[in-house]
């Protein structure tokens, strides 16, 4: 079987909740911009987190069950619950931090300027990155379910600094459950990192 190179790009609903969940998550800023309480900052990682859980799991899910045929596996529900875990606490993970650097930016002493806070460009970075790493993470579930696959880090032709994505491609073809240098499972590395990933097989004895 030749090599496959994942890509969200080239995922149909990727491609739909990017807009669909960048636009919700501006509307959130912007509510938050409007009364920057402590109260309300609360209130908005918890509807930030109703708002990124879902997308990212629907995302999740289908990379997941496109991985799977990309080995010639079935979806496997043990997987897909673990999967499913995995996609929530990263959510969580994901609204807590988001807040905590929103409600700094949001104060008179920010280093972040309130603008660039509330600005779409903002909301477009964080809907693409955490639908990118849902994307990839189902990809590897689905990968995983043949023993015999391998993982290896793409780096993007947008890619034009050396940085922690050049080592982990150096690692070549690994374990899909083992972690690339920068101790990351699958792009991205960083925010605004396009890198790739890429599936090979180990040779059968």
């Amino acid at each position: 079987m030749p090599e496959l190179i994942a890509s969200p790009d080239k995922n149909t609903l990727y491609l739909i909740e990017k807009g669909r969940l960048s636009t919700q998550v501006l509307s959130l800023l912007e509510h938050l911009n409007r009364k920057p309480t402590r109260d309300n900052l609360k209130l908005f990682e918890t509807r930030l987190n109703n708002t990124l859980a879902p997308s990212l799991l629907r995302v999740a899910k289908v990379a997941y069950i496109v991985g799977a045929k990309d080995v010639g596996f079935a979806p496997d529900n043990v997987a897909a619950i673990a999967l499913e875990r995995e996609i929530n606490a990263r959510s969580k993970q994901a609204a807590n931090w988001i807040a905590a650097t929103t409600g700094v930016a949001l104060d008179i002493t920010a280093a972040m300027s309130r603008a660039r806070a509330i600005s779409s460009g903002r909301a477009d970075l964080i809907a693409v990155n955490n639908l990118a790493v849902s994307f990839f993470r189902g990809t590897r579930f689905g990968w995983g379910l043949d023993e015999n696959s391998l993982k290896s880090w793409y780096v993007s032709d947008a890619h034009d600094n050396d940085d922690t994505c050049d080592d982990n491609e150096d690692d070549g073809p690994i374990p899909i459950n083992e972690p690339f240098q920068s101790g990351d499972f699958e792009p991205p590395a960083h925010i605004g990192c396009n890198c790739l990933m890429r599936l090979a097989r180990r040779r059968k004895l």
